[in-house]
């Protein structure tokens, strides 16, 4: 009969299928208790992810939209500023002759 190692073709035969089943079951324990439900999770994190950029490129173009607005009052405001200036001015120029 042929040896390998000091043991026979059976029991090298046996050795291996214990091996080979040990490691499917393994296999399938991580499977149902891991691998599944991190996938799940690793799903629901890439959705929450799209969702905060989406959320966060609104709030960016609310933010550039309400920069906008700002710049044109500060314009008007400015322009407000110069009118009130020349009344004043007009204003204590009249006042002077008086």
């Amino acid at each position: 009969m042929h040896t390998l190692l000091g043991l026979g073709w059976d029991e090298w035969g046996s050795i291996v299928a214990i091996v080979t089943s040990v490691c499917v079951l393994a296999n399938w324990i991580l499977n149902k208790t891991v691998r599944i439900p991190l996938n799940d999770l690793g799903k629901r994190l890439s959705r929450f992810t799209n969702e905060s950029l989406k959320v966060r490129q609104q709030n960016a173009d609310a933010m550039n939209a309400i920069e906008n607005r700002v710049i044109k009052v500060e314009g008007r405001l400015d322009g407000h500023d110069i009118e009130f200036k020349h009344l004043y001015e007009k204003e204590a120029k009249g006042n002077e002759k008086n």
